[in-house]
């Protein structure tokens, strides 16, 4: 397995060096302080690119996305960031990140995502569905609505719960032993229900509307 980390700050990429020993014993780790110092070939060679969002003090989430998007990345991109604002974590989910990491994380948080996201996961940390909380209070005092799931049958609910604990399409039709047009069929469902049009917006409605499964 190849791992290729990028930041700027080379104690940080010492440090997780360590760390990653963890996964796998025949691992194969290479690094640069910046998106342009990385030879171009290695971002097709990487299984996981882990990519610090702010990686000089003149970028910005957003334009470190779309730096890395100019590249033909093959594997998962795992941001790892001092950052944890929800918008900034969903935006680089919408962007295609598989994951978001904030540099506080413990080291078993980090491995342990880190597996998710190699399986074929997404990981949202915590902070993700750390939503000011005022529209949803006086949503909940003004309407005592239904679960919007009420409708949906127990195989779409599980569909619907496998994409929250970060699962791909794929990964969910192994585990629910079907098709993989029938989780699509499903999600669909799950999605017209929950009035979204993407497993990103999906997760954090279910969040913010303290769903559980």
């Amino acid at each position: 397995m190849h791992i290729l980390i990028i930041d700027d700050h080379s104690l940080f990429r010492e440090g997780i060096k360590l760390l990653l020993t963890e996964l796998s014993d025949q691992l194969t780790i290479s690094d640069a302080p910046s998106i342009e110092e990385v030879e171009e070939d290695l971002f097709q060679t990487a299984d996981l690119v882990l990519l610090d969002l702010v990686l000089d003090r003149t970028n910005d989430s957003a334009d470190t996305m779309q730096k890395i998007q100019q590249h033909r990345v093959l594997g998962s991109i795992v941001i790892i960031s001092s950052k944890d604002d929800p918008h900034i974590i969903k935006e680089c989910i919408d962007q295609g990140a598989s994951g978001f990491i904030p540099k506080s994380a413990n080291p078993d948080v980090l491995i342990s995502a880190l597996r998710l996201i190699l399986s074929g996961g997404i990981y949202l940390p915590p902070e993700a569905h750390r939503e000011s909380s005022a529209l949803q209070i006086n949503a909940d005092k003004q309407s005592n609505s239904a679960d919007p799931l009420h409708n949906l049958t127990q195989r779409q609910k599980k569909a619907l719960e496998l994409v929250c604990r970060g699962l791909q399409n794929k990964m969910i039709a192994r585990e629910m032993e079907i098709a993989e047009n029938t989780v699509k069929l499903h999600l669909s469902a799950a999605y017209k229900a929950l009035e979204v049009k993407n497993r990103t917006e999906a997760m954090y409605k279910i969040s913010s509307l303290g769903i559980a499964f």
